[in-house]
């Protein structure tokens, strides 16, 4: 089970603001999940660990 947890990747991309003084702005997504590792996502609720 570790392993295949290991294997899931959060990745984040920070594009900066173009306007002086603005927020950037950010990007998140999770890497490919197979059918082991969504079930496992799921089951231990680990969205909620997800950057906002």
């Amino acid at each position: 089970m570790i392993e295949r947890l290991a294997g899931i990747h959060e990745v984040s991309v920070v594009c900066p603001t173009t306007a002086k003084g603005g927020i950037p702005r950010a990007s998140t997504v999770l890497s490919d999940l197979n059918a082991e590792q969504l079930a496992l996502f799921q089951h231990l609720d680990l969205a909620r660990f997800r950057a906002a």
